[in-house]
């Protein structure tokens, strides 16, 4: 069996907390799924960093959330790395990224990206349908940036321009502390030149597993909840 695509791309970044070595067992699962785990050379565990304080994020994850993305940007643009995904931990692969690994490889090389979103929200819109790669205008809003690829150009414009956020105080006009893929769309209007693309359809979702962003409550960890998210996660693999 030939490689599945990801094997080619420089690196891999898993963001995962020291503190949630279930999430890293459980995403080790996912990329087994490709052919790949931590053994692999291009994927790399990238620490998550966990801050004392929110300062001017909504919460202490957003806070978290935004910076390991930042320093997972940073540490690609130093080691030179051309094309590379960022997947959170929660990420969970659909049946549709092994289903033709010849059209991810094309798009792999294909020159009409900088940012390709394999996971996403569309914000107002209905349920996304179709096959193959849809243009993202500067004007639309994705939730979620659990597995987006970037290439070069856009990781070292990124930098400067999440690391100017961080320094501003929330609801600065030109953009201040926000959840990651907030800045992502403001990002790509301040850039409108830059080429961004979308899966037809999610090729990578979220497993339903707790969170370190969102509010916990006391149900988290019953048997009920526990069933509910796996029947969940199991839809969502074959959507």
């Amino acid at each position: 069996m030939a490689p599945h695509p990801f094997a080619d791309l420089d690196a891999i970044y898993v963001i995962n907390l020291d503190s949630r070595p279930d999430r890293l067992r459980a995403i080790e699962a996912e990329l087994a799924r490709v052919g790949l785990s931590f053994s692999s050379p291009n994927v790399i565990r990238h620490a998550a960093y966990r801050p004392q304080s929110k300062g001017s994020f909504p919460s202490l994850g957003a806070r978290g959330c935004f910076i390991s993305h930042l320093t997972a940007l940073k540490a690609a643009h130093g080691a030179g790395h051309k094309q590379i995904l960022i997947l959170e931990d929660d990420a969970l692969f659909t049946r549709r990224l092994s289903q033709n690994p010849t059209a991810l490889a094309a798009h792999l090389d294909a020159p009409d990206w900088d940012m390709a979103y394999l996971g996403f929200r569309l914000a107002g819109e209905g349920r996304p349908r179709g096959r193959g790669w849809r243009n993202v205008t500067p004007q639309t809003d994705l939730t979620c940036a659990h597995a987006i690829m970037w290439r070069r150009a856009a990781v070292a414009r990124a930098i400067p321009y999440l690391d100017a956020m961080l320094a501003r105080e929330a609801g600065d006009p030109a953009g201040g502390p926000m959840h990651v893929d907030g800045a992502y769309n403001w990002f790509r209007r301040a850039h409108p030149d830059l080429l961004a693309v979308r899966s037809a359809k999610q090729l990578v979702t979220q497993r339903s597993s707790d969170s370190d962003i969102a509010a916990q409550t006391r149900y988290r960890n019953s048997a009920v909840i526990g069933v509910l998210r796996r029947l969940k996660d199991i839809r969502a693999r074959w959507a």
